[in-house]
């Protein structure tokens, strides 16, 4: 389980903030692989980022304008989300673009833990769980022009503590990440046959069914013969 309270305070930290202030929206990326090229992607993000052109001028999104909507306003929200990361944030592993396969879910924006009653300020996470394709390369994340807020990456190993944040600006691109690498697929092993098994194949190959009826009705004839001889 990510300590995804840490990362956020961190990054709130990082920007000359309390925690409970909130006066800058900011992207947060947390990806994590394993040894068999899981991926993981985590994307918190503040409604203000999609809701206005300006998210820096509005206030704090209530967790109330969550929690009243109904299952048709949420999944148009879910819809906003994707839309608006899939145009801001590009992830790539070599030259194959991944995307698609997202999940998005409500949390506290304090805590990071899913949405309560309690919850006062709402984010979005956006999750995406896929296998990586099956290409060489190094992940990176890149930022659109267009976005108008600073993105804070980490990337990680499954098992390595160490993770070492990158702070992304409009138009830039991350550092490359070395992920596990391919595992090599043993070659199918062709084994030749002996000539013996050959030989035999070939001499069975020559008998056809005909053949073996005609030996055996010669061989019932001899048989005969010496039968009639033994008793003459």
């Amino acid at each position: 389980m990510w300590v995804r309270c840490s990362a956020i305070a961190m990054v709130l930290g990082a920007m000359g903030c309390p925690l409970l202030a909130h006066t800058v929206p900011t992207l947060v990326v947390e990806t994590e692989f394993n040894a068999a090229r899981q991926s993981e992607i985590r994307v918190n993000i503040d409604p203000r980022l999609f809701l206005s052109d300006k998210p820096t001028t509005l206030p704090p999104i209530e967790a109330s304008w969550w929690l009243e909507q109904d299952d048709t306003a949420r999944a148009k929200t879910m819809a906003e989300v994707i839309a608006y990361m899939e145009k801001t944030l590009d992830f790539r592993l070599g030259d194959i673009a991944l995307r698609g396969g997202w999940k998005v879910t409500a949390i506290d924006s304090a805590s990071a833990f899913p949405l309560s009653a309690n919850s006062a300020e709402v984010h979005l996470l956006a999750e995406r769980k896929q296998p990586l394709p099956e290409v060489s390369g190094e992940f990176k994340v890149s930022v659109s022009d267009g976005c108008s807020v600073g993105v804070i990456l980490l990337n990680s190993t499954e098992g390595k503590a160490e993770r070492h944040p990158q702070s992304l600006f409009p138009g830039e691109t991350g550092r490359g990440f070395k992920v596990p690498e391919m595992k090599p697929v043993a070659p199918l092993k062709h084994e030749e046959p002996s000539l013996e098994a050959g030989q035999e194949k070939a001499e069975v190959q020559l008998v056809s069914p005909s053949q073996l009826t005609l030996l055996l009705l010669l061989a019932a004839v001899l048989l005969g013969l010496q039968w009639s001889r033994r008793r003459g």
